[in-house]
């Protein structure tokens, strides 16, 4: 991963405040990319098959996950928020499973990347992947853009995604149903590593 696609204006060391799994320590891990983070918890990807980032969220001791009903339960996936020294991070419970955890993982990155905009407001994501996403996976600048690419390569990692595909001769619901994602997520993620795909 170029460290420099996830580089946003304001933006802090992200990787600095993944915090280690052993909350008594509070001791600060610093990781210097997505790979990283995977090999930190590879253990657990390789026992369970696949990334999970509900656990990764609340090993987190600055975080608390909660999972609720939003006003327009069809337009709001997730949201974060800094309050009292915590960052709050609201999941849709009314939607899909794969579709939570893509948000999770999407709001993951706001806490990684996003810590001084979060200080300031909190920060509200609209249905993800809506129909012009890929038109603007070049816009690096954008945060939520940014989000979706941390997301889709730290659920989807970019060597296992290959050579699935190869295993699974690109049948997007085999891949759908390993990495626990949506059928969607997998095109966009075709997509982005430029790995072209029957319609």
């Amino acid at each position: 991963m170029n460290k420099n696609n996830f580089v946003v204006e304001g933006s802090e060391n992200v990787f600095s405040f993944l915090k280690n799994n052993e909350a008594k320590k509070k001791t600060v891990i610093l990781f210097s990319d997505v790979d990283e983070i995977l090999d930190h918890y590879k253990l657990d990807v390789k026992k369970k098959g696949y990334v999970d980032i509900e656990m990764i969220l609340k090993e987190c001791d600055d975080v608390k996950l909660q999972f609720c009903d939003f006003e327009d339960n069809n337009v709001i996936d997730g949201t974060i928020e800094f309050k009292n020294g915590f960052y709050i991070i609201k999941i849709n419970k009314n939607k899909s499973e794969e579709r939570k955890r893509f948000t999770m993982a999407h709001e993951y990155s706001h806490y990684l990347f996003d810590r001084t905009m979060l200080k300031e407001n909190s920060h509200k994501d609209l249905v993800l992947y809506r129909t012009n996403y890929a038109n603007n996976i070049t816009d690096k600048k954008s945060v939520d853009v940014r989000a979706n690419y941390f997301a889709a390569e730290l659920l989807m990692p970019e060597g296992v995604f290959r050579s699935k595909n190869n295993d699974m001769r690109g049948d997007i619901y085999k891949m759908a149903d390993f990495f626990k994602v949506s059928t969607l997520a997998v095109k966009v993620r075709y997509s982005q590593l430029g790995i072209e795909i029957d319609d």
